[in-house]
């Protein structure tokens, strides 16, 4: 599952400040906010346009855990003031993926790590995406994935020194196929059926 493996990688210690991008309704923050305790905090930045009071009262009421929206490419916070940035499946989202990873930089003190979980470019995820979504989002779906070579230009563009790259198998695991077909067609806000999401699904990830 990938909310485990990014756990598992942020690897979040008592006392640590650690930034989640694109942190929605906390799926992450908040058991990151658990990790940390109430020596540490967790600045959670929503990168659309959702305001700070616009969250989740659930993250709202958490003690330790600092809403920010972002403004344009800028964040909020002081330089080199973050522990760990960690984003997951929101990178793909954003333009200009540069001037995000350098405000990134930014906020990570010396040594500090950034840990990226997204779909890789050239997979039979991306294929899935490239395929159904964008053509029954109701929303839309504007994104660019990225492979291990893109990765490379931006880190060298920001001043981040890449360290892993990896390509891992995160299944999600549902009660049945119904379930299965809700659970994509609410999770990308498709205008399809859910059979047909699953039909898609099946064609391309298999299960």
């Amino acid at each position: 599952h990938e909310l485990s493996l990014m756990l598992e990688k942020v690897a979040a210690q008592p006392g640590q400040r650690i930034l989640d991008f694109g942190c929605g309704t906390g799926v992450l923050s908040l058991p990151v906010a658990a990790q940390v305790g109430a020596t540490g905090e967790v600045v959670a930045v929503e990168g659309s346009k959702m305001s700070a009071d616009e969250m989740p009262r659930g993250l709202r009421d958490e003690p330790n855990v600092r809403l920010i929206s972002l403004d344009g490419d800028r964040i909020d916070f002081p330089s080199g003031s973050v522990d760990t940035v960690f984003t997951l499946a929101s990178l793909h989202h954003v333009a200009d993926k540069v001037a995000l990873c350098r405000e990134f930089y930014r906020l990570l003190r010396p040594g500090g790590r950034l840990i990226i979980g997204d779909v890789a470019d050239h997979t039979t995820v991306q294929r899935f995406f490239d395929d159904h979504i964008p053509a029954h989002c109701s929303t839309g779906h504007d994104y660019r994935f990225l492979d291990r070579m893109d990765l490379e230009t931006i880190c060298e563009f920001s001043g981040i020194e890449l360290q892993e790259w990896g390509v891992h198998s995160v299944p999600w695991v549902c009660e049945d196929e119904a379930a299965a077909g809700r659970y994509l067609r609410m999770s990308f806000d498709m205008n399809c059926s859910a059979e047909d999401c699953l039909d898609r699904a099946k064609r391309y990830l298999g299960y």
